[in-house]
């Protein structure tokens, strides 16, 4: 009994750890949990780059972004997230293999799509801007849609 109330307090505890994390909240309340793409059937490319963003048992925050076969994984830590608009979160990543690497991304949502809208490394360089690649090629970022996953009805919906 002693053991299974302890086992019951370390899960509030880690819950209460976990929710009080600014970014792994953020993540959750913008619904951005999961995986991502231009085109979910075909596989990722430098066209079609596939997001995963996820939580680790421990409520740290993480994304895999995949260009596909030809290039490494890039896995940053989100150290920070927070919602800037009702339809925008700005993120702070880091690569996991350099932590030179930061980046700070504000995330659009419409429904359930998603683009870069912002992006900048921390010394500044700017490669999005409202939505266009600052590379000068006036090129709009693309809208992802949610991969494989059944979305449950909510209870004010209507059946479709």
């Amino acid at each position: 009994m002693r053991k299974s109330f302890f086992c019951f307090v370390q899960s509030l505890l880690l819950i209460s750890i976990v929710d009080a994390q600014p970014a792994p909240r953020a993540l959750r309340d913008f619904d951005l949990l999961g995986r991502w793409a231009v085109e979910c059937a075909r596989p990722a490319s430098p066209m079609n780059e596939h997001s995963l963003f996820s939580l680790t048992s421990v409520g740290a925050a993480w994304v895999l972004n995949d260009f596909g076969p030809d290039y490494d994984g890039m896995v940053y830590r989100i150290v920070d997230a927070k919602r800037v608009a009702p339809d925008k979160l700005s993120l702070r990543q880091i690569l996991a293999s350099d932590d030179n690497v930061v980046l700070d991304i504000v995330i659009l949502k419409d429904s359930e799509r998603i683009r870069i809208w912002s992006s900048q490394t921390a010394d500044g360089n700017v490669l999005v801007r409202d939505g266009m690649i600052a590379s000068g090629s006036d090129q709009r970022t693309r809208w992802a849609g949610r991969c494989g996953e059944r979305r449950a009805m909510q209870p004010d919906s209507p059946a479709e």
